[in-house]
């Protein structure tokens, strides 16, 4: 690895420092997954180990879960426990270090795995080829004009995927090349290891693995037929284990991010595949258009096909077409859907073999363009992501006061945010019926000592009247309005 390289990584390591040295390290301050991911954890821990469903939740109240702020797709009442649905194992990983090292402790995994894929990802990109030049834009631009850095200060398992994944391709290469029976035996046992990680911490980046290890020996059907059994039980062991915890765990083997929470037609599948190439605001046109000059490889198909990156970038398109369509759940997005975040390095690898052999009078525009567009999508995200981390915190202090041991709110956000820094009972009441409800539920209990958080978009949904009523005005915190229970 040249200097220059190293230095780069260098820098990468320093702008993730320096990012989790200006966020707020509080429960208040995480976004989106990672809230439901740190309480996931919290909860396990507090159990003593014992359960990965929701110990805080009031089972006596809402024996449903027909309030709770955790609901499909994010998670499922089964056997008349809330179960998140995030991995079982991202949960196991993190709670020792959660435990040992406080807050802080949620950037350990994410933070070191996005450092040591880096290097994984080089020394597999040394194995597609030996153009030293084209490895090292490669690398640049995983590591500033992807969602690695973002990922890195994020508590998010994608970096830990990815290291998975650059791992057990670099082990594929070994095992092919290797004659040493000990050693192939050695190769299958790390492979299972490692697609056993991927295949429960995010499934889509076990099949990507599965399909990248089949390329790896698909130089042609003799190849592939002597690699065949080795292959099946690659993909068939992590499976069965995938399925036998989930067993275990909830008492059915279906994963619970593949229980059907969304009804998507064949045709809403098929225009979501062109939102993600396209038309969305993530979409790989507005991420990296550069992406669409490497069809014109198709015409030299034949010679390229022998090389083991062209066949990676082969099945990264047939990935960015099958995920959108057999995924049960709409992906979240970053800079790009999620679920692309695995391939876009053999992307980037085929974009600038592309722009260095076919255009290169255009070299410099086209690789400037490549960078720029992805790094400002970059700096955009990064700046939300901090923005939001302080509103959120800010507003968390703000409502303090206000948070008693149950709380009932408007919308899921602000729930999240109370509940998860309070470790209080929190129920969702989207409007006035619902509500009606709820504070029912509570009397019934002979509770009296909460708050109602409405926030603005949904005032529309609860009547004057009512607010008039039966609640007292407290305060406006921003856009949050506080009502007492009279």
């Amino acid at each position: 690895m040249s200097k220059r390289l190293s230095l780069s990584i260098k820098i990468y390591i320093g702008l993730v420092l320096l990012i989790i040295l200006v966020l707020k390290h509080t429960a208040a301050g995480l976004l989106e997954d990672s809230v439901y991911k740190y309480f996931q954890t919290i909860d396990f821990i507090e159990s003593g180990y014992n359960g990965f469903h929701i110990f805080n939740h009031d089972y006596e109240l809402d024996p449903k879960n027909d309030y709770g702020v955790f609901q499909p797709p994010f998670a499922h009442l089964i056997h008349g426990k809330v179960f998140m649905t995030f991995p079982w194992f991202w949960v196991l990983l993190n709670a020792p270090i959660l435990q040992i090292l406080g807050f802080i402790g949620i950037y350990l995994i994410p933070f070191a795995s996005g450092i040591l894929s880096v290097y994984v990802l080089y020394d597999l990109l040394c194995k597609l080829s030996d153009d030293e030049k084209l490895i090292e834009k490669t690398i640049y631009f995983y590591l500033f004009s992807t969602s690695l850095i973002v990922y890195s200060f994020s508590y998010y398992e994608g970096t830990i995927c990815n290291l998975a994944l650059f791992a057990f391709l670099n082990v594929q290469f070994k095992s092919n090349d290797s004659s040493s029976m000990r050693k192939k035996i050695y190769y299958l046992f790390i492979s299972l290891v490692l697609l056993s990680m991927l295949v429960i911490l995010r499934t889509e980046v076990f099949f990507l693995a599965i399909l990248m290890g089949i390329s790896i020996s698909f130089v042609n059907i003799s190849s592939f037929q002597k690699n065949f059994l080795n292959l099946f039980f690659l993909g068939l062991i992590p499976s069965l284990l995938f399925l036998f915890t989930n067993e275990l765990i909830w008492s059915q083997p279906q994963g619970l991010r593949f229980l059907v929470t969304h009804t998507f037609t064949l045709s809403d599948r098929l225009i979501r595949i062109l939102e993600y190439l396209v038309f969305s605001k993530h979409s790989l046109l507005l991420y990296i258009p550069t992406f669409f000059l490497t069809f014109i490889l198709f015409k030299h198909f034949k010679a390229l096909y022998s090389k083991p990156f062209f066949r990676f970038y082969l099945t990264s398109i047939i990935f960015i077409v099958a995920i959108p369509l057999v995924s049960p759940q709409q992906q979240g997005n970053d800079i790009i859907p999620r679920f692309y975040f695995p391939i876009i390095p053999f992307l980037a690898f085929t974009i600038l073999y592309t722009i260095q052999y076919k255009f290169p009078s255009l070299e410099k525009l086209l690789t400037r363009l490549l960078f720029l567009q992805a790094s400002i999508l970059l700096i955009i995200t990064v700046i939300v992501f901090v923005f939001m981390n302080y509103r959120m915190d800010r507003l968390y202090k703000k409502l303090t006061p206000y948070i008693k041991e149950y709380n009932v709110v408007s919308t899921v956000i602000y729930g999240m945010l109370v509940q998860n820094a309070e470790r209080k009972n929190v129920y969702v009441a989207t409007e006035e019926e619902s509500a009606k409800k709820m504070t029912m539920l509570l009397k019934d209990k002979s509770i009296s000592d909460y708050y109602l958080l409405l926030w603005a978009l949904d005032e529309n949904r609860f009547s004057k009247s009512y607010l008039d009523t039966e609640w007292k005005f407290v305060e406006k915190i921003e856009d949050i309005t506080v009502y007492k229970k009279k």
